[in-house]
């Protein structure tokens, strides 16, 4: 059997020698939130919900019914509309809240 050495090697360096060619590594930060994801996920909430409100009565869904068949070229243009706004609100308070959440310089 050889004899133990009692002394300590010195640790190697933390990061290797090879990696300082491209420069310091980025200090973590904290994960990003990410925005779209939330909004949208609420959006597909709420429309579920009003999914669900509409067609677990049936006083509910035949008023339903009922709008949807008799809306004519006027009524669909005013729902797509509204449906484009919608979508232009998602997308702008998307925008705001990443700006937001974003480090100042």
């Amino acid at each position: 059997m050889s004899e133990e050495n009692d002394e300590t090697l010195p640790l190697p360096e933390a990061e290797p020698a090879w990696l300082s060619q491209w420069g310091k590594a980025p200090q973590r930060t904290a994960p990003r939130i990410r925005w779209a994801g939330i909004i949208w996920g609420l959006m597909f909430l709420a429309a579920g919900w009003f999914a669900l409100w509409t067609l677990t009565a049936a006083a509910r869904r035949s008023a339903f019914s009922g709008w949807i068949l008799t809306l004519g070229d006027g009524g669909w243009m005013i729902v797509a509309a509204f449906a484009l706004g919608g979508l232009l609100l998602v997308l702008g308070l998307i925008a705001a809240l990443r700006a937001a959440s974003r480090p100042r310089a």
